[in-house]
């Protein structure tokens, strides 16, 4: 088993079984963030995981982070040493520095089933306002392969979305049949009956909107996209949520 050994300016020393190497991306021009897999041995949303801040030459990001994984594939070390700041040795030149963190919110999530930048909003997760009709399936084309949800006369269609924990929502979009219609975005909690718009109000069917205010998920939120309809022709197909990491 190989290990990659960082020693902080502060001489916080941690060492990692290159299998709980995640990889790396860059947080700014001369920052190389590092994540590790929990010690905790599991791959469970929300566990903590560990992060470490390499500092490198402006925008070299690229070459520091291919010398660890060559070094990972070929050292015949045991313990191979990425980041020694008290004694100032580096794997690469391009690395100069190490910063050690540990957090939450960078833990491995499985996002919404297996996917990470997307969710889908499926007909069954609409519900018809208080008009006292539920929402249907229209399926009089079906010998044409056509099925969709559709609207009863001029009310309006709820869905409601929940985020997976370590991850934000920045855009929303529906699909359907009239895009003259439209849907609104909102925030919502489960212990409260208050909702805030955070879309950038009306957004046409079939057209994307971008959050104006990003929906990062906690443990009581959730989103509430409201459809409008004039008629029962109104078709609605499904929509999406867009996701990602959340990094704050």
């Amino acid at each position: 088993m190989k290990y990659l050994f960082f020693s902080t300016a502060t001489n916080v020393h941690k060492v990692f079984s290159v299998d709980s190497f995640l990889g790396g991306f860059p947080t700014s021009d001369t920052n190389l963030r590092l994540f590790f897999e929990s010690d905790k041995g599991n791959n469970l949303p929300g566990t903590t995981s560990y992060i470490i801040d390499l500092t490198v030459g402006a925008n070299k990001h690229k070459e520091a982070l291919s010398a660890i994984y060559d070094a990972i594939l070929i050292s015949e070390e045991a313990m191979i040493v990425v980041a020694d700041d008290e004694n100032s040795v580096y794997l690469d030149s391009n690395i100069t520095a190490a910063a050690f963190t540990a957090s939450t919110s960078y833990g491995w999530n499985v996002g919404w089933n297996g996917h990470e930048d997307v969710i889908k909003i499926l007909p069954s997760d609409f519900v018809p306002n208080d008009a006292g009709r539920p929402v249907m399936i229209e399926d009089d084309a079906i010998a044409s392969n056509e099925l969709f949800l559709f609207s009863n006369a001029s009310d309006d269609m709820f869905a409601t979305v929940a985020v997976p924990m370590g991850f934000k929502a920045t855009a929303v979009q529906i699909f359907g049949s009239d895009t003259g219609q439209n849907f609104y975005v909102y925030h919502a909690d489960i212990n409260d009956k208050d909702i805030t718009d955070i879309g950038t109000g009306a957004t046409a069917i079939e057209s994307s909107c971008t959050l104006a205010t990003e929906f990062v998920t906690d443990t009581l939120n959730y989103m509430i996209i409201i459809v409008t309809s004039d008629g029962a022709t109104d078709e609605i197909h499904g929509g999406k949520v867009i996701i990602e990491p959340n990094l704050a």
